[in-house]
């Protein structure tokens, strides 16, 4: 009894998990970005699956690894939830959307970029789209930078990437390699503030 319990909570979590993607493919225009905070909303506030820090992480991996931002995004977290098949049925339910309506439009409306209607529409979508990449600017700056150098090292790879041109990888790869040197100089700081703690209470 308590297996089939087990097997239909994961069947829910599944369906849930594609359900919510397809939704979120379905009706969020703009890609990954624009995506991030219904994700956020969604699996970190209302259903408490994943921590805010995970979507943190997932900004950090879809930035490095090749592929489309909103399916690395889905198998990423739904992998988080549920495993290989959450990775799975999340990646099904992000790219489904787009699927059937490429295939509509190749179909039916062939001409359907000409429409003035539908340009303006489109006009009025892209500012929607820029606020919620704007949004979740702000709400992934309020996680990750929390002290001056943070600060520094983001200030910085904005000016590099937006003045000078920096390639977007590169910016990735000494951020990284930033980071796990400030990580190796805090241990060490540790380390010695810890055996000066020890020395001292040997010598009272």
């Amino acid at each position: 009894m308590e297996n089939i319990e087990k097997h239909e909570n994961k069947r829910r979590i599944l369906w849930s998990l594609f359900i919510s993607f397809f939704n979120m493919a379905l009706f969020t225009v703009g890609g990954g970005y624009a995506m991030l905070p219904v994700m956020e909303d969604e699996f970190v506030r209302k259903k408490k699956w994943v921590k805010a820090e995970d979507i943190v992480d997932v900004m950090a991996v879809i930035q490095s690894v090749p592929g489309v931002i909103a399916l690395n995004a889905a198998v990423f977290v739904g992998t988080r939830v549920a495993g290989f098949a959450g990775g799975l049925v999340s990646g099904l339910g992000v790219v489904t959307p787009s699927f059937i309506v490429i295939l509509l439009i190749a179909m039916f409306m062939r001409n359907i970029g000409q429409l003035e209607l539908v340009d303006n529409a489109f006009i009025g979508i892209r500012s929607g789209v820029c606020a919620l990449i704007f949004l979740a600017a702000i709400n992934l700056g309020r996680k990750i930078v929390n002290d001056k150098v943070e600060l520094c090292m983001a200030l910085a790879a904005f000016f590099a990437i937006m003045f000078l041109r920096v390639n977007v990888l590169l910016i990735i790869v000494i951020g990284g390699l930033a980071g796990m040197i400030r990580y190796y100089f805090n241990m060490r700081k540790m380390a010695l503030s810890s055996d000066a703690a020890r020395k001292q209470e040997g010598k009272q």
